[in-house]
């Protein structure tokens, strides 16, 4: 190349180099400057940097924001501690106060019809503004309360979308933030500009995607819980049942989206605790399951230190404040791999002990522990921001069920299978005997009914269908001895057709029995309870046992008997005959009886009176002492 081209090439390389100096000293304090054409990318503007942030106060919203010389340049969106400014040689542990952050943005309106922005990684409570080219300030949303104190503070989780102006071509993205509660606050991650529609897609999609990780948990603590009930000797169904529990509680409250449903500020703590809790309890329920899947020498003890590990963390993060507890958010991450690598080490034993399905299941583990690592990293990076042990979790319970399921299933096709097998030969074997038992059954069917007609006839009577009397004494002790023992009343009726004699000698006792039949069908069709009894005592007398009814009420039903019964007379074919019946009552409390025998007689008492003065009616034993 010629001497003279080079000369040209220096040259305008040095002039360049020297406006670019004097540019970048001159914009050194000023708000950085983003150029919206110029970083248009897919779809999309990247806002990782760089940007002004004033630490210790939020700057006022008018024109002297852009030009105040105390504004920190800083490059990137990193955590707060890794951007503050501090002297050289001094070092940020935290970041807790307040502050604004500013960034300039060119050529809007040429690139975006609707464009916002997705606050996803922003923990910290914010509220954020848009300074248009005029000095117009637009309030754009926030997220919680920002304060000067950690008392004042408010935070509320929630998914949130900063729609820009859509008027505005230019002006000043301005965030105030306070950080009392995170030691990794301040705004990271990946920021950027989108458009409105593309951001709730965005939002909607990763929504869909936790509904449907939520649908795999609960299907997989269902399927477990129904099969467990079905064979409660494979506790390692409800063990897995419990770590997808322990999974799905976990998910739920990892998730920006709960906050949604519970955004109330006062619950944030709350919520908070629960969710650093939850790192550690679907560890301990996964060494809890694999140890109980895989057995090893001092199995139990293992188990027992990891739920005495998770009791002394939930005592300690309920104990913390929420700032001190976070701090140590590194240490709840390590205890997770340990747990991880423990999880591990049991597989990897089974494997080199040989057990069955120890291999197939190492290769599902072997993602798990890679998001574990992830997610270690993710919380660690303020340029990296995502996590997977959620999904690998599910997909791995999912999959992990779904084998079980399948072996649950084959399993009881290979029992059926063999039932109707076993089946099969026994029927083909037992043919003839079956014939020969189906007879003897069917002769032995015979007999016990006979005994049974036997024994019923030898309780009832046969004329009246009622009990006899040696069945009435039977229930009626009975009854008296379990009226003693609860001290409830027991009533007795005693009724006498009136002048039978003299309808026998009348009509014949042919007509006679057939008064008897009647007057005991009209006894039990009196709607009368499935305790009491009714029985022939002898000859025209009958016997009623009322269970736990008193005096007043056995009266009451007496005198619906005496009235009824003379309402219902004999219809025979050649006379129409109208019998009238005497009562005696007679109650255990009432007439302080202390055997059944003594009950009877007092309502026989009362029936002789109800004779002598003149029948069909009801006459109750006086009471003695």
């Amino acid at each position: 190349m010629p001497i003279v081209v080079w000369g040209k090439v220096i040259t305008k390389l040095a002039i360049s180099l020297t406006l670019f100096g004097v540019s970048w000293f001159s914009l050194a304090n000023t708000v950085p400057s983003l150029d919206v054409k110029a970083r248009y990318e897919n779809g999309q503007v990247a806002l990782s940097g760089p940007w002004g942030l004033y630490w210790g106060e939020w700057l006022p919203l008018d024109s002297s924001l852009l030009n105040n010389p105390d504004i920190h340049i800083i490059a990137k969106l990193d955590f707060l501690k890794n951007v503050l400014p501090h002297a050289e040689g001094e070092s940020v542990k935290h970041s807790y106060g307040y502050g604004t952050y500013v960034l300039h943005i060119n050529h809007l309106k040429r690139m975006f019809k609707q464009p916002a922005i997705h606050m996803r990684t922003v923990n910290d409570a914010w509220q954020a503004w848009w300074l248009d080219s005029h000095g117009k300030a637009h309030y754009l949303g926030e997220s919680g309360q920002i304060a000067k104190n950690v008392q004042a503070e408010q935070l509320r989780y929630k998914t949130a979308i900063l729609d820009l102006p859509t008027d505005s071509d230019s002006g000043t993205l301005v965030i105030y933030i306070s950080n009392h509660m995170f030691d990794r606050g301040g705004l990271y991650g990946n920021l950027s500009i989108q458009e409105h529609e593309q951001a709730v897609r965005w939002m909607l999609l990763d929504l869909s995607s936790r509904v449907l990780l939520l649908g795999l948990g609960l299907w997989v603590i269902l399927q477990n819980l129904i099969f467990f009930s079905q064979r409660r000797q494979e506790k390692n169904l409800l063990l897995l049942a419990v770590f997808a529990f322990a999974v799905l509680m976990r998910s739920l409250t990892a998730s920006d989206y709960l906050y949604v449903f519970i955004g109330d500020p006062d619950y944030f703590t709350t919520n908070l605790k629960l969710e650093y809790i939850l790192i550690i309890w679907p560890a301990v329920a996964g060494i809890h399951f694999f140890s109980n899947l895989f057995p090893f020498p001092r199995a139990k003890f293992a188990v027992q230190l990891s739920y005495l590990i998770l009791l002394v963390i939930i005592a300690l993060t309920v104990y913390l404040p929420a700032p001190e507890m976070m701090l140590y958010l590194l240490y709840y991450q390590g205890l997770l791999l340990c747990f991880a690598v423990t999880v591990l080490a049991i597989v990897s034993r089974a494997i080199l002990m040989k057990l069955a399905g120890a291999r197939t299941l190492l290769l599902c583990l072997l993602p798990l522990l890679l998001a574990v690592c992830n997610d270690v990293y993710a919380t660690q990076s303020s340029g990296y921001n995502l996590f997977f042990v959620e999904h690998a979790l599910f997909l791995f319970l999912f999959i992990y069920s779904q084998a079980q399921a399948s072996r649950f299933v084959s399993a009881l096709d290979t029992a059926e299978h063999l039932s109707n097998n076993l089946q099969h030969e026994i029927a083909l074997k037992t043919l003839a005997l079956s014939e020969q038992n189906n007879l003897l059954k069917q002769r032995a069917l015979d007999l016990v009914q006979q005994r049974n007609r036997i024994k019923e006839m030898a309780k009832i009577d046969h004329l009246t269908g009622l009990y006899n009397r040696q069945s009435l004494d039977e229930l009626s002790m009975a009854q008296f001895s379990l009226a003693v023992k609860q001290n409830q009343p027991l009533s007795l009726i005693m009724l006498d057709l009136d002048d039978f004699k003299q309808i026998n000698d009348t009509f014949g006792h042919a007509i006679g029995d057939q008064c008897l039949k009647h007057v005991a069908a009209y006894l039990s069709d009196h709607r009368m309870r499935k305790e009491d009894v009714i029985a022939r005592y002898g000859g025209e007398e009958m016997v009623i046992v009322l269970a736990n009814t008193e005096l007043e009420t056995a009266v009451a039903i007496g005198q619906r008997l005496c009235i009824g019964l003379a309402q219902n007379p004999l219809q025979t074919d050649q006379q129409c005959i109208v019998l009238t019946a005497s009562f005696g009552i007679a109650e255990r409390c009432f007439h302080g009886s202390q055997r059944i025998e003594d009950l009877i007689n007092e309502a026989d008492k009362a029936l002789y009176a109800a004779k002598q003065q003149g029948k069909n009616r009801v006459v109750v034993a006086k009471q003695t002492g």
